[in-house]
């Protein structure tokens, strides 16, 4: 019979120890299955590539807006995380997420972004329980071609138990122009 030795013993303990805690960080965690996504501290930042939809809360509604108490909670917030988001929000992220005018795109320098007190806010859904809030704003306008209208638009998540924006996506919003009317004339002699 072979001899374990010592060394082989304490490296299966430790191994069973650390794929114990790596299962229980799984389950658990911030990202597990019985976690809380919303729970984290930092700002998730995320770019969505123009004109995807945001899948957060597809089956919420929109049928209220903050109270002044919250409103304000949430420019507070947002004032405290917009150095991180100006930062996060380049010209080659945006250019990345783009996906018609890539002409027009290619010349795109410079992102502004308005300051947060110059940021229009409207809630877009809200959960069932009006404790999570989906908040839409225009940042600037982009590029695009003659038919087009294109914005950089920030899309916050805002939990007002906790008074954080818990979530930022960035996207580019689209739409056709309509055709400027032409009246036929007919001319007659």
């Amino acid at each position: 019979m072979a001899k374990i030795h010592w060394y082989a013993k304490v490296l299966s303990l430790v191994g069973f120890w650390c794929g114990l805690l790596v299962l229980m960080g799984t389950i658990w965690g911030e990202d597990g299955i019985l976690g809380d996504p919303l729970s984290s501290k930092a700002l998730r930042i995320e770019f969505i590539p123009e004109m995807d939809e945001i899948r957060i809360g597809e089956k919420w509604r929109a049928q209220v807006e903050l109270n002044r108490r919250e409103e304000s909670v949430f420019q507070e917030s947002w004032d405290k995380n917009f150095s991180l988001i100006q930062r996060a929000v380049t010209p080659d992220a945006v250019r990345e997420i783009s996906r018609w005018s890539r002409e027009e795109m290619e010349n795109f320098r410079y992102v502004t972004l308005p300051k947060p007190a110059q940021t229009r806010w409207e809630t877009v859904r809200h959960d069932s329980r009006k404790t999570l809030f989906l908040r839409c704003a225009r940042l600037d306008p982009l590029p695009s071609s003659p038919q087009m209208k294109r914005e950089l638009t920030a899309y916050a998540l805002f939990d007002s138990r906790t008074g954080n924006v818990v979530w930022v996506g960035i996207t580019i919003q689209s739409r056709l122009l309509p055709e400027k009317e032409t009246k036929n004339r007919w001319w007659f002699f």
